[in-house]
């Protein structure tokens, strides 16, 4: 067995071991209908073997009506780039109002001739909120010089309906730095079908920082309440920096503000951490 391999399963041990001995103190949220993250042009690059790992902690406060609560998120992903191609493995706990659930996904980014594609697939177990199982798949394809299209794809099969969501967009780099615009086409199969617009961008400020924000707006972001989309309108903010510690150790830290009608709101915090060898 290779030693990259050994460092490999030594690194998917700690991280889920690790996620198991963080505190209890679980107060975060999960946007389960959010749109995934666009693809990075970064994706281009031709790199040599490499193991990377990836874990994630956000504690949220939420109202819903008059109630209070919590919820948390806890994320342990670990992977290994071959000849430009990544394959991950990751794992979820989740949390809201004291009902646990856990997320098992297993994806890979990859590169086809000029288009860059990320394919995602994941189930759920002992589930009050979350997903039985999940698809995501995305592709992007530069359209012209630093300016890409995008398309991503996500199925979710929950216990009592089905999601899909289709969300078109454009990216643009300048430099490492980007902005996406996208505007997704969210439907429930026994509710119907409700828009929404996410802009966002990452920007680098020097060569150990990094900041980004975005915003989102449109119906059912949580679907707290089960309502018509016209009854269900809201948004998110959110921001956050990354810093890279050394090479390629990066730890970040981000805020974001959620609300929904006609009474919900969310404030998060996460923080994360990143390595790559």
């Amino acid at each position: 067995m290779s030693k990259k391999v050994v460092l490999f399963l030594t690194l998917l041990v700690y991280i889920y071991s690790s996620i198991f001995c963080l505190a209890e103190q679980l107060e975060t949220e999960r946007q389960t209908k959010a749109i995934p993250p666009s693809l990075p042009a970064a994706t281009e690059e031709t790199e040599k073997d490499k193991i990377f790992g990836f874990v994630f902690y956000e504690t949220s406060d939420v109202t819903i009506g008059r109630n209070r609560g919590e919820w948390s998120e806890k994320t342990g992903s670990a992977g290994y780039i071959h000849k430009g191609i990544s394959i991950y493995a990751a794992y979820s706990q989740l949390e809201r109002l004291h009902d646990i659930d856990n997320t098992y996904n297993l994806g890979s980014y990859f590169k086809i001739k000029d288009f860059y594609l990320h394919e995602e697939i994941g189930f759920g177990t002992d589930i009050s909120y979350i997903y039985k199982f999940q698809n995501i798949a995305e592709i992007s394809h530069k359209l012209y010089k630093s300016l890409f299209w995008q398309l991503g794809y996500t199925y979710r099969n929950y216990l009592t309906n089905d999601s899909h969501l289709v969300s078109p967009g454009l990216t643009y780099y300048i430099g490492d730095s980007y902005i996406t615009a996208m505007y997704g086409f969210s439907h429930i199969v026994t509710r119907g079908t409700t828009g929404l617009i996410t802009l966002k961008g990452a920007w680098v400020i020097n060569d150990r920082l990094q900041w980004n924000a975005g915003a989102t707006y449109g119906g059912w972001l949580y679907d707290i309440y089960g309502l018509d989309d016209s009854d269900e309108m809201g948004y998110i903010l959110s921001t956050g920096v990354k810093v890279r510690v050394y090479k390629d150790f990066n730890i970040g830290a981000g805020y974001s503000y959620g609300t929904e009608e006609p009474r919900f709101f969310i404030h998060s915090v996460d923080i994360f951490a990143s390595v790559k060898f």
